[in-house]
């Protein structure tokens, strides 16, 4: 995995994981720090909005009813996450793309 950083100031534009992967079936937020101002995550499409606390877990669908972003940091401590994917088993070896 892959250590993703968040500077202040630097939102996470929303996004659909699928779009960029369609094996993807759910996506998978490890947070590392919780000492960050702002940060927080949502989902465009739900009335949701978390900033989890530090060794949380988020999983969801990586579908377009799920489409996701994160608000910019403010100045400060910078947001560390792990994130990660659950792919559907075979897809590209079942499907022609």
């Amino acid at each position: 995995g892959t250590i993703q950083r968040q500077y202040d100031g630097v939102p996470l534009k929303p996004h659909t994981d699928i779009h960029t992967d369609p094996s993807i079936e759910y996506a998978s937020i490890v947070y590392l720090n919780d000492n960050y101002d702002g940060g927080e995550f949502y989902f465009v499409h739900k009335d949701f909005e978390i900033k989890p606390p530090a060794k949380s877990l988020l999983i969801f669908p990586g579908t377009d009813p799920y489409e996701h972003g994160v608000k910019a940091p403010k100045a400060g401590p910078m947001r560390y996450v792990l994130p990660g994917f659950i792919h559907t088993v075979d897809f590209y070896k079942n499907n022609k793309y």
